[in-house]
């Protein structure tokens, strides 16, 4: 016999073991509904807060990438390589055309 089955003393019968209560399974259900549901709204606000990181993220890149291409703008006049924004070569040491 299996573990889902008991023999009935007076027949000798297996008997199957009663299913759990309809109540039972409606609530389990419900249940499970109700956290479907809230994790749901959990991963659409998560996934709204990713977006907004996600600007954030590319608005921080483009002023990164701007102050290294002035810095390195600024390393190049001071070595005397010219202005390559205007390719107008720049005085060693004075900042002048």
């Amino acid at each position: 016999m299996t573990e889902t089955q008991t023999a009935d003393p007076t027949t000798e019968k297996p008997v199957r073991a009663k299913r759990a209560p309809r109540t039972d399974l409606h609530s389990r259900m419900k249940s499970a509904d109700v956290k479907v549901n809230r994790l749901e709204t959990r991963e659409a606000k998560l996934l709204n807060e990713l977006e907004a990181v996600r600007d954030e993220l590319d608005v921080a890149r483009v002023a990164q990438s701007m102050c290294m291409d002035e810095m390195q703008s600024r390393i190049d006049s001071a070595r005397g390589k010219g202005n390559e924004a205007t390719d107008t070569p720049v005085a060693a040491g004075t900042g002048e055309v």
